[in-house]
């Protein structure tokens, strides 16, 4: 009797203790956990958390990490033609991995599992075919000031593409733009 009750009021309260610590996954602060796959009661369904943490049940589901830090790019670009000319523009900008609701969920589908490369790759496309849109479409004197309202119409146009596939723009500048003379 004496190892019965040893077994079911200390080893098993044991196990079942070790069982659930080796379940629960913290998320550090610089990351969000993204856990995938079968909920009891919901069926399969992708989940994000940032900051805590998860219980995450082996075999049912997964979890992976996206990593919040800020990735720098930068890029010149030449021949934006325009209706007075062709233009050149040097970019720079800092996106990361969006934290809040709805925009995190687009990251976890879009960008999981996706090296830096290839999201910078994703970046660089989108802001450079916004950039090049917003020049051909502006006057030239809205070209050459290159003042804040200009570069705040950028902003404005590029961050909702971004937000489809889960970034956020942290900073975007636009250093010069340059009339490029054809040959």
């Amino acid at each position: 009797m004496t190892t019965l009750m040893i077994v079911v009021f200390v080893v098993i309260p044991v196990a079942i203790g070790l069982f659930a610590a080796r379940c629960y996954r913290k998320c550090p602060a610089d990351k969000v956990l993204v856990v995938y796959g079968y909920s009891a009661g919901k069926g399969l369904q992708t989940y994000c958390i940032h900051g805590g943490g998860a219980f995450v049940m082996p075999v049912l589901q997964d979890f992976a990490y996206l990593d919040l830090r800020p990735r720098k790019g930068s890029f010149a670009l030449d021949r934006i033609m325009t209706k007075e000319g062709s233009y050149g523009a040097k970019v720079g900008y800092t996106v990361q991995i969006a934290s809040g609701e709805p925009v995190v969920e687009n990251a976890a589908e879009c960008l999981l599992n996706q090296s830096d490369e290839d999201i910078m790759n994703m970046a660089d496309n989108i802001v450079a075919g916004e950039v090049r849109w917003l020049i051909a479409n502006s006057s030239l004197s809205d070209i050459s000031a290159v003042d804040e309202i200009f570069v705040e119409r950028m902003r404005c146009r590029i961050s909702p593409k971004l937000e489809k596939i889960g970034l956020e723009l942290s900073d975007f500048s636009i250093s010069e733009v340059t009339k490029q003379i054809e040959n």
